[in-house]
């Protein structure tokens, strides 16, 4: 278990620290920007509405 641990915390210390992309560094902040994904959202939940109407006669 000991010896799984340790590769564990090796693997994670080389894809935190050695493991670098100037680009998704710059893209990923930008991203997690809850407001961006409002328009998104918003165009999705017009497309199901449109797409999946019930039908006229009611029920589930």
């Amino acid at each position: 278990m000991d010896e799984l641990l340790s590769y564990d915390q090796s693997l994670f210390k080389v894809i935190n620290h050695g493991w670098s992309n100037s680009f998704f560094d710059w893209l990923m902040p930008w991203l997690r920007n809850s407001n961006l994904w409002y328009p998104l959202y918003l165009l999705l939940l017009l497309l199901v509405t449109i797409n999946f109407k019930r039908p006229a006669g009611g029920g589930f």
